[in-house]
């Protein structure tokens, strides 16, 4: 994603059309939501790196007019999923320092949606550092309608002269009329069209149509699209790849979603990540295995108590990690991590009474070298 026009002036307002969604998830063999999903989660990652790239203003398309068009199935899971992305992400934007807009008609959207866009739009109010504007239910053509209908119904009302509109007028009255005309408009996916967005708005604005599907778009990709700092390497349908001297060899999980463990092996000493999952014999068939083992990172989401609960959400509980790593050699650094909030205390305790050797449990932001 460009984030500098021609001139190399920092853009203040970038907008996004974030399209790709669905082929993305069909192209790995899932359902469209399985794609929707993944597109929210890339939101946040944008949205954080704003500040540092000078990007005053972000303005995203999540849902058009013509989206009502597509199934109920997916209507109805984009709009559980717009609840539940607001309800996740209220606390860290309010940290972040992120100010959120909702623009689009919100008389067709569910009550208990709105009610949600309001108390974030009142939450976040006071907030600078980045200005989030969420178009849902919004279309162009329509933005416009309703401005017109107003400017006219203040003209019936006498609080507006004829004679006295001009081009400068119309704005005032669309859903965008606090914030500045974006100055890049980017559409994901390939897709060379703008799909009724922004069309005042963005009459002299640059456009950017890029190639990369919406839940795999980076800050990379808004530094600079031309010379890459990261490489993704894909490891579906490849159980190992080497990849700058470092054996990467994907682990199997058993979860709610699909996820996997993740083994490393670099000079002759492996690392391996299990990932969200609950007990899962292949896995542990791994670690137990692995002669070269040095560290393992294990979930453990709940105490020994709530055991049937780690079942049911498909975690690991105390019970399992005292059963699955009693027996691994006492050099082995076991790293305890995803503890679920409230119970990290008696999670660290009751293992720690255990005689579970080498037992590290990290805070956010905690460092541990193998």
């Amino acid at each position: 994603m460009l984030v500098r026009n021609t001139k190399n002036d920092i853009l203040e307002h970038v907008a996004i059309i974030m399209d790709g969604n669905g082929r993305w998830a069909q192209n790995k063999g899932r359902p469209r939501l399985f794609g929707h999903q993944a597109g929210a989660r890339r939101v946040r990652e944008i949205v954080e790196s704003c500040p540092e790239l000078g990007i005053k203003y972000l303005t995203i398309f999540a849902f058009s007019t013509e989206n009502w068009k597509r199934t109920q199935l997916e209507v109805s899971g984009l709009m559980k999923l717009f609840k539940r992305y607001i309800y996740k992400e209220t606390q860290p934007l309010i940290e972040a320092g992120v100010r959120v807009r909702f623009i689009g008609d919100r008389l067709r959207l569910e009550p208990s949606l709105v009610n949600l866009m309001d108390q974030l739009e009142e939450l976040t109010e006071k907030n600078s550092a980045v200005n989030l504007t969420i178009a849902i239910n919004y279309g162009g053509r329509d933005e416009v309608t309703r401005a017109a209908k107003r400017m006219a119904k203040d003209v019936l009302n006498g609080e507006l002269i004829v004679d006295s509109i001009d081009e400068e007028t119309l704005p005032k009255y669309l859903d965008t009329h606090v914030l500045p005309d974006p100055g890049l408009v980017i559409r994901t996916s390939g897709e060379a069209r703008i799909s009724n967005f922004l069309l005042w708005q963005s009459a002299y604005a640059e456009y950017e149509f890029i190639d990369t599907l919406w839940p795999d778009f980076t800050k990379i990709n808004m530094v600079n699209s031309s010379e890459a700092i990261v490489k993704l390497n894909d490891l579906d349908g490849k159980k190992t790849q080497v990849i700058n001297d470092c054996e990467i060899t994907l682990l199997p999980a058993n979860h709610g979603i699909p996820a996997c463990g993740i083994r490393v092996k670099s000079n002759n000493k492996s690392y391996i990540f299990s990932g969200d999952s609950a007990d899962c014999p292949e896995f542990w068939d791994y670690v137990n295995n692995d002669s070269a083992l040095e560290g393992l990172i294990v979930e453990c989401s709940y105490p020994e108590s709530l055991h049937e609960l780690a079942l049911l959400t498909m975690h690991l509980s105390v019970t399992n990690i005292k059963e699955r790593t009693i027996n691994l050699p006492q050099n082995v650094k076991k790293v305890i991590v995803h503890r679920k909030p409230g119970f990290e205390k008696k999670i660290q305790d009751e293992l720690e009474l255990s005689n579970i050797e080498n037992l590290y449990f990290p805070d956010n932001g905690s460092k541990i070298s193998f």
